[in-house]
């Protein structure tokens, strides 16, 4: 299996951060590589926080690329990009 994990910290959370979850959780009628995607926001909101997590599994490495380079995803990117201030990832294979 092959999980992406990705921090997202907004310019304007509570503006961008739900759409944000919506077109990445559409990816999974788009994407047939995604066996699992998760999303979820901050509830805390400490000063290391950041504002949105997404967590998306594959089964393999292949999938996760092609998964990056899906038109859908490419789409959603274009939105995230204008309105995220930071972000981090992880990739991992288990």
């Amino acid at each position: 299996m092959f999980k992406h994990v990705l921090l997202f910290k907004f310019i304007d959370p509570e503006v961008c951060a739900p759409v944000v979850g919506e077109k990445l959780l559409a990816l999974k009628e788009t994407v047939p590589e995604i066996v699992e995607i998760e999303y979820g926001l901050d509830q805390l909101h400490k000063g290391r926080s950041y504002d949105a997590a997404l967590i998306v599994t594959f089964k393999d490495k292949e999938g996760y690329l092609a998964y990056d380079q899906a038109p859908s995803h490419n789409e959603a990117r274009v939105y995230i990009h204008q309105h995220v201030q930071e972000s981090h990832t992880v990739d991992f294979e288990y």
